[in-house]
């Protein structure tokens, strides 16, 4: 008697442990393991992802020196070299607060969607005037009437 008793005993135990959310910060858990408050974790291995709230189109991810996640839009625009704000070979990038220690990714835009422009056929680079970012031919060639594609990463 005493071992079907026992057997029993695991049965219920094992089928109560087995269907019980787990909380940590909280007393009534509506998952299998809620947690209110942060994790630390040297590897965390997930099937599904779910990210801090405020996700949306035309957004990035990103995170603040402690680690911190959060949601912002895109720093990406098109730039257009005119005559008002390029000089020969060179354009200068109009954008909120720009920093040396921005990181920008430029390319060429052959369809800007403002205004006629004709594709930059010139190798491009980009520098720091120590007050803002331009771009420029690296072979001299007239930058005016053409568009670029531009993306800031606020370090």
């Amino acid at each position: 008697m005493k071992p079907y008793f026992a057997l029993l005993c695991l049965i219920a135990f094992y089928h109560t442990a087995i269907s019980q959310n787990v909380g940590i910060g909280t007393v009534n858990p509506v998952e299998k393991l809620q947690v209110i408050g942060n994790i630390k974790a040297d590897t965390v291995k997930l099937n599904v992802l779910q990210l801090p709230v405020n996700a949306g189109s035309k957004k990035v991810l990103t995170s603040d020196a402690n680690g911190n996640a959060g949601w912002q839009l895109l720093p990406a625009f098109v730039h257009r070299a005119t005559v008002s704000n390029s000089s020969g070979h060179i354009t200068t990038l109009s954008y909120s607060d720009p920093l040396q220690s921005d990181l920008l990714f430029v390319t060429h835009n052959l369809n800007p969607v403002v205004g006629p422009s004709n594709y930059n056929n010139h190798p491009i680079g980009v520098y720091w005037t120590g007050t803002a970012w331009t771009i420029y031919n690296q072979d001299n060639g007239t930058i005016a009437d053409h568009s670029f594609n531009v993306l800031v990463i606020k370090q």
